[in-house]
């Protein structure tokens, strides 16, 4: 039987408007629809976590010293200058840059969307090159001399907990990172609200924000950390700059052997696990949507071969063969599991371009740059093929049972 006329006659069925059968790709469709957008959230939201943990900036790691638990007590060394030697040492890092806690109280005075802001909050210093990638164009971060502005960066979780916190209760604006480089703030640097005592006022100018420096107040240089302490400060972690994001492997396991934890590492390993998870869910719900429909086009393919005995039977009659009356089911199975396939893998991009439009609009700023979903040519190849084997699956009973039909059997209608 030649393919052109194979191709018609699977399309539709004998005698009867070719759309009937189209209504069996529905299932298809909705499970394919499934797969495809709850699969691009995974995606998306598995890279969003781990940018929020690990940053975005591929070669560095974050480490700090490991705590040792008694009972309901952690407690945890700072990290010393040998130990920074070390690390600086170790082979594939390029650079290592410390951050440390201001030791005493600290207040910030500043103006936002025209209200006044008093706020106690602890004060990081970091090493210039720490944050250097994350400065606005034309900024500086380095040590000033007193009375002069000090450079600072803000903390990209502050930027996201004022947007998604304060802002979304009140009547203030969101802010975007580039709204805020230039802005002034005050700090009081010794006293506190639970720890009044004589301060120091210093000018500060924010020259950037920074994935780099965890979930504390503002950065400030090192330098000028230790010349507003009146004791030594202790260092609390270390960025390390790998010489290649490749080495990543090679360098953590000689950190670990040093006595240092990489806690973004280990938390990013949590969330590629839970994604897995997540996504063996997904895949499991939507088999067992496409089982469903798999039996639905199974049995409309088993009903509309008992309707079509007898042109079965014409068909054998004029030279059809066992194998052309399989490939005529086949091809009809087929081209429902394409229809639905590709009906689905539309619907599932809309979904997420809806919800992308949605997030963008209810969340704040900051939370779904970029969007919440997101399209993933391998799950999408992978769901397309899904549904047309399921379909073909689903198909081959009835069209071997098509196949072994008699001529004489369905011309007489038994």
């Amino acid at each position: 039987m030649r393919i052109v006329r194979l191709a018609r006659l699977a399309l539709g069925e004998a005698g009867a408007s070719p759309w009937r059968a189209w209504p069996l790709a529905a299932g298809l469709a909705l499970g394919v629809a499934f797969l495809i957008f709850f699969l691009g959230l995974a995606s998306r939201l598995e890279g969003m976590l781990k940018e929020r943990v690990l940053g975005t900036l591929p070669d560095r790691i974050r480490v700090q010293p490991s705590a040792m638990a008694l009972g309901p007590l952690e407690l945890q060394e700072g990290l010393s200058r040998a130990i920074t030697d070390k690390v600086r040492a170790t082979p594939g890092v390029r650079d290592v840059f410390r951050q440390a806690h201001f030791p005493g109280p600290c207040q910030l005075y500043g103006s936002y969307g025209g209200q006044h802001l008093v706020t106690d909050l602890v004060l990081e210093g970091v090493d210039p090159g720490q944050v250097t990638p994350d400065l606005a164009p034309g900024q500086r971060f380095e040590a000033v001399p007193d009375g002069e502005e000090v450079p600072a960066v803000v903390p990209r979780a502050m930027l996201d907990i004022l947007n998604a916190g304060i802002s979304v209760n009140t009547s203030l604006p969101n802010l975007s990172s580039d709204a805020l480089v230039g802005k002034h703030f005050t700090l009081r640097v010794g006293t506190s609200s639970f720890n009044p005592g004589p301060y120091r006022e210093v000018r500060c100018v924010i020259v950037g924000v920074s994935d780099q420096i965890g979930f504390g107040g503002p950065a400030v240089p090192f330098s000028n950390l230790e010349r507003w302490s009146d004791g030594p400060v202790a260092v609390h972690s270390l960025t390390v700059q790998l010489e290649d994001p490749s080495r990543m492997a090679d360098v953590v396991p000689r950190l670990h052997e040093l006595g240092l934890e990489t806690p973004g590492i280990e938390a990013a390993e949590r969330i590629s696990q839970a994604a897995v998870w997540g996504r063996s869910g997904i895949f499991l719900f939507s088999l067992a949507i496409l089982l469903v429909a798999g039996v639905g086009i199974s049995s409309g393919l088993s009903l509309q071969i008992k309707e079509e005995s007898r042109f079965i039977g014409l068909y054998r009659a004029v030279g059809a063969t066992r194998r052309d009356i399989l490939l005529l089911y086949l091809t009809r199975a087929g081209g429902l599991g394409l229809a639905g396939s590709l009906l689905g893998l539309v619907g599932g991009w809309i979904g997420g371009l809806i919800s992308n439009v949605l997030a963008g609009y209810y969340l704040p700023a900051g939370l779904a740059e970029g969007g919440i979903f997101m399209i993933d040519p391998g799950s999408t190849a992978l769901a397309v093929l899904f549904g047309l084997g399921a379909s073909l699956a689903s198909g081959l009973v009835p069209a071997r049972r098509a196949a072994a039909m008699r001529p004489v059997d369905c011309l007489r209608g038994d």
